[in-house]
């Protein structure tokens, strides 16, 4: 039986062992609503708090700044929408839940590389001095794995006393921490890195004047109401004791990049190689091959890619964020994610080529050459 091979980590990690360990356990333990008070109630809740204590920890923060969230989709519209801003800038390069989350968003382009073009920001900025502002920046994206610079963007909006908001779903776990000083809010969410579906972090800081968006009960100081899931926040919390090192991911992607551009002789394009990158991604390009055609082949030889962020992958259309960093709509149109994780091994770098290879060979200006050079 031909091995599946999973490639789309970014969209969503397989449970982690860990993560699994822990909530079998919590399976057979007896608790109750985390707000009653009683033993059940308190026993959840004492699980809660452990966790938000160790996630603090990791972010250098106290422990009631970590709001639990139902995902990082949420968390990035409570960030948006939870304060009453006067404007808010955002990245070219954002995930639909913050590219969406406010209709009236100032663009910020980026560079070929994938950096924010820190000087429009500012000449924005000045404008906006004494008015409550917002800059949300994805700290690494999730399509092209390029790492914002995040030092000089937030001396840059501390300059002009906004606040800043790093979407740091693609980013953590997979690298270690820049320094979260000059950061009023950032978002995480579990199941990029191997914690149960429907549990995510905002991390708030005490002057940002956040509203729940979620009302009802009195859950996380009155900012997010709702039966706390403690199964998933049970599950976070074991990967927080033993977050993955995808490090050693790295050499496999730049292999396989290195691979498919001499194959191509140049016409596959891995987007956003210019810029730092996380190990764990790799976007590329085959021009003449539509990203449709392609995840469909590779679901038949049973490796999971996708052609972006989960939320937008099974639309048929050009990559909003592709576009936006190599401004060529044609690239938009073929390009697809390769993402690895915890599981991941060499060998499914290998089985990846293979097949894309054969994908390569299919496209018509290539069969009548291939034939001729079959040894490559």
């Amino acid at each position: 039986m031909r091995k599946k091979i999973y490639l789309d980590y970014n969209a969503g990690a397989p449970l982690h062992p860990a993560a699994k360990e822990a909530v079998m356990k919590g399976l057979d333990e007896e608790w109750g609503n985390a707000l009653s008070l009683h033993q059940w109630g308190q026993k959840a809740q004492r699980e809660i708090e452990k966790v938000r204590r160790s996630m603090a920890d990791i972010l250098k923060c106290h422990p009631d700044h970590i709001i639990f969230t139902g995902g990082g989709s949420e968390a990035n519209n409570h960030a948006l929408r939870g304060v009453q801003w006067d404007q808010v800038f955002i990245s070219s390069l954002e995930h639909d839940s913050v590219y969406k989350a406010c209709i009236d968003a100032v663009l910020i382009p980026v560079d070929h590389k994938g950096y924010l073009n820190l000087d429009l920001l500012e000449e924005k900025l000045k404008d906006q001095v004494g008015k409550k502002t917002l800059v949300s920046a994805i700290l690494a994206c999730g399509e092209t794995g390029v790492i914002q610079p995040l030092e000089p963007l937030a001396a840059l909006v501390k300059k002009y006393g906004a606040f800043l908001h790093v979407d740091a779903t693609q980013f953590f776990a997979k690298m270690p921490l820049p320094d979260l000083a000059a950061v009023d809010m950032l978002t995480l969410s579990g199941h990029k890195f191997g914690s149960l579906e429907g549990v995510g972090i905002l991390m708030v800081r005490e002057k940002v004047p956040l509203m729940a968006l979620l009302r009802g009960g009195g859950q996380e100081k009155n900012r997010r109401a709702g039966t706390h899931n403690v199964l998933g926040i049970k599950s976070l919390g074991a990967m927080l004791e033993q977050l993955p090192d995808l490090s050693p991911l790295r050499p496999y992607h730049e292999k396989l990049e290195q691979q498919m551009k001499e194959y191509s002789q140049g016409q596959a394009q891995v987007i956003g190689e210019k810029g730092d990158r996380v190990p764990n991604v790799t976007c590329v390009a085959m021009p003449g091959l539509s990203r449709e055609k392609q995840l469909i082949h590779f679901d038949l030889q049973d490796i999971g890619v996708s052609g972006g962020a989960a939320c937008s992958s099974g639309k048929i259309g050009p990559s909003r964020v592709v576009h936006a960093l190599c401004k060529d709509a044609s690239l938009a149109q073929c390009s697809i994610r390769i993402s690895s994780g915890w599981n991941t091994n060499p060998s499914d770098f290998d089985a990846f080529f293979t097949v894309w290879k054969s994908l390569y060979d299919q496209k018509p200006a290539n069969k009548e050459r291939n034939g001729h050079d079959t040894k490559r």
